[in-house]
């Protein structure tokens, strides 16, 4: 049975697409805080591989909105003397 060239020239860019994009799509996924800057610096210096570290690394690493709003609950219970 013989593979159609065209499919597994489709899925071998998806593929390529997927793991060059990987520190956004990580950073979105999560719900990082600087998602958007993780995607810039992916986009614009991903192919110097050293851009695409950097990205990765940031992408795992930092704050996420729900921490953000974690910790915004807790200043407000302090504010009001809850604890």
């Amino acid at each position: 049975m013989a593979e159609d060239p065209s499919l597994t020239g489709v899925i071998g860019v998806i593929v390529l697409f997927s793991c060059y994009f990987m520190p956004a799509i990580v950073a979105l996924l999560c719900d990082k805080r600087g998602a958007g800057g993780v995607a810039l610096v992916n986009f614009f210096l991903g192919w110097t591989v050293i851009g695409w570290f950097v990205a990765f690394i940031w992408s795992c690493t930092g704050k996420t909105r729900a921490d953000d709003r974690l910790e915004a609950k807790r200043r407000h219970e302090v504010m009001l003397g809850k604890r």
